[in-house]
């Protein structure tokens, strides 16, 4: 495994979007370490951004639901598991990254993706969605997820 450096970000938002699906986000805050998977990510190429609109718990689930529900694992329904980290500010409140966050460097040691070597899945690609105010960029296949 092996963090992510800044020539993976130095590109085209398109391509880092995709190329980040599978990748893991790590957030490190005190002496807490959280580790989820990126599932689902969106390229918005006028400024060279990646939304990483969902992922999965991987490492220190019992903490994410802490974060995200104020609850213990063991005290969260199937339904609330699934839809934990299913949406940008879900994965938000799950991974405890706040507006205090904003701005931090992807390659710092608080908040960062790191390569495991997880292959094993297909890029789905399919519209942005909630910017029909973007004209013809509404069409744009730039949201990347692992393909079920």
């Amino acid at each position: 495994m092996y963090k992510l450096e800044r020539n993976f970000y130095d590109r085209d938002a398109r391509i880092v979007g995709e190329d980040l699906i599978g990748k893991v986000l790590v957030r490190k805050y005190g002496n807490t370490i959280i580790k989820a998977r990126i599932t689902e990510t969106e390229g918005i190429g006028t400024c060279s951004a990646v939304l990483i609109r969902s992922v999965e718990p991987a490492e220190n689930i019992e903490e994410m639901c802490l974060n995200r529900y104020n609850k213990p694992l063991n005290e969260i329904t199937k339904y609330q598991l699934n839809n934990m980290c299913n949406g940008p500010g879900k994965l938000c409140k799950a991974l405890k990254i706040t507006k205090e966050e904003n701005g931090k460097d992807l390659i710092g040691d608080e908040i960062f993706a790191e390569d495991d070597g997880f292959k094993s899945f297909k890029v789905g690609k399919t519209k942005r969605i909630n910017i029909d105010y973007a004209e013809e960029a509404k069409d744009f296949l730039w949201r990347y997820s692992i393909k079920k």
